[in-house]
């Protein structure tokens, strides 16, 4: 009865040093984004600043594809644009609120212009009538719509009876 012997399982002294080397990396290591050989297999994926593969990667003498960057820096992107779109948002607001009361501005404005537009065009009918009535040499504006009501029937009158060439 011939038995096979084994083999002595006697580890070389690279196999030892990167399984210490990977020992301390997975103890002293911080979090990275997962390589593909770590990710595959559901690991967690560290690294230390001196190395540049995971713990797994050292542990099994595989080259690493992963990108190093530590999970802690992604996060603090994440939360920056968390913060960020809350900033964006807070300044849409604060722009739609200017506007709705730009447009409110505006509209106020408009109005004072057509007041402005309607008292100068007052103003300047009370002149031309003013003026009107001195030449007529009348006392009073009611006295010159009265002078022009007259005028108006009398031309009326004319173009009824068939002086469409009258003019008033």
């Amino acid at each position: 009865m011939s038995r096979v012997a084994k083999r002595s399982t006697k580890r070389s002294v690279k196999t030892e040093e990167r399984i210490a080397l990977a020992a301390a990396i997975n103890e002293l290591g911080f979090e990275v984004m997962p390589c593909s050989h770590c990710f595959s297999r559901g690991l967690c994926c560290r690294m230390i600043e001196s190395s540049s593969r995971c713990g797994e990667c050292v542990r099994r003498g595989r080259s690493y594809d992963g990108s190093g960057v530590p999970v802690s820096s992604l996060s603090r992107i994440v939360d920056e644009s968390k913060r960020l779109d809350r900033l964006e948002q807070d300044a849409k607001e604060a722009l739609r609120a200017d506007h709705d009361s730009l447009a409110k501005a505006q509209r106020r404005l408009d109005e004072s212009l057509a007041r402005l537009d309607r008292i100068r065009r007052q103003k300047r009918s009370l002149l031309s009538r003013g003026s009107e009535m001195v030449r007529r040499g009348l006392a009073s504006l009611d006295e010159l719509e009265e002078v022009e009501q007259q005028e108006s029937g009398a031309v009326l009158g004319v173009q009824l009876n068939s002086g469409v060439d009258v003019v008033d």
